[in-house]
């Protein structure tokens, strides 16, 4: 779970755009490599009760995990109300 909440911090702060995109997403790509399969089993239970700014985050860097779990991730993400959430997961599918 510690692989899990590391990933969690990265993706919850909050410091601006300019942050998540010059250092942020890079800490998050590798940190979503480090997950274990329990690791992927709380993402899965709990990603959509996260905010959208998390869920967001998580669209864009969750393209680097194994298929069999990113997919059906990505695919409820896609039907979002919220454009910017599904234009982000229809860029990692």
């Amino acid at each position: 779970m510690d692989e899990f909440d590391a990933l969690d911090r990265i993706l919850d702060y909050e410091a601006g755009p300019d942050y998540w995109y010059d250092y942020a997403i890079d800490l998050a790509h590798e940190q979503i490599k480090k997950l274990s399969p329990e690791d992927w089993e709380m993402l899965q239970k709990c990603w959509s009760e996260k905010d959208l700014q998390w869920q967001r985050h998580l669209a864009q860097v969750i393209g680097d995990g194994d298929p069999t779990i990113v997919l059906p991730i990505l695919s409820k993400m896609v039907p979002s109300p919220d454009s910017e959430l599904a234009e982000d997961a229809l860029e990692s599918l």
